[in-house]
């Protein structure tokens, strides 16, 4: 009898401590259900807005804004071939040599449809020495593979880092 009773307060205990926790549960599956409905439910907006506005839409350089569908612009042989050629072709200014200047110097273009660098611009300048010399490097970069979006080829624009130490 004793031992009916242990079993019983036992069991009252345990349903006590596990009892509020079925409401808990419920109450967190229907928040996280809203709350990715409502997340859901803004990407798909956002991406059909944005979906019909970057295909028609072009910058004042005549630049599509790239989207997930394509293939940016490849330099020939990758990476590794870009940041050899940089590293071959830079001469470094003798007057920043002597101001001690150094860093990176990041330069923006456009590589048009047909593969070639077109409006060359400094982002994040340096010296005016560096500058000009990321700016004369980086013309030199020729026959890129263009930027592949819904099966043609589109502008894009392009950052590259060319970086300058002593």
């Amino acid at each position: 009898m004793q031992k009916q009773k242990h079993v019983q307060k036992t069991c009252a205990k345990v349903m006590c401590k596990i009892g509020w926790l079925l409401p808990v549960i419920l109450f967190m599956t229907l928040v996280v259900s809203c709350t990715t409905s409502k997340e859901a439910i803004t990407a798909t907006k956002m991406e059909k807005s944005s979906g019909t506005n970057s295909e028609r839409q072009k910058d004042k350089d005549d630049n599509f804004h790239f989207m997930e569908d394509g293939r940016v612009a490849k330099y020939p042989g990758g990476m590794k071939s870009l940041v050899s050629f940089l590293s071959k072709n830079i001469k470094y200014p003798a007057i920043a040599q002597k101001k001690g200047d150094q860093g990176r110097v990041l330069v923006q273009v456009i590589i048009n449809k047909k593969g070639r660098v077109r409006s060359p611009k400094i982002l994040k300048s340096v010296s005016p020495e560096l500058d000009q010399e990321a700016l004369r490097v980086v013309r030199l970069l020729s026959n890129w593979e263009p930027a592949f979006q819904r099966g043609h080829t589109v502008n894009i624009k392009f950052t590259v880092p060319v970086t300058f130490h002593l």
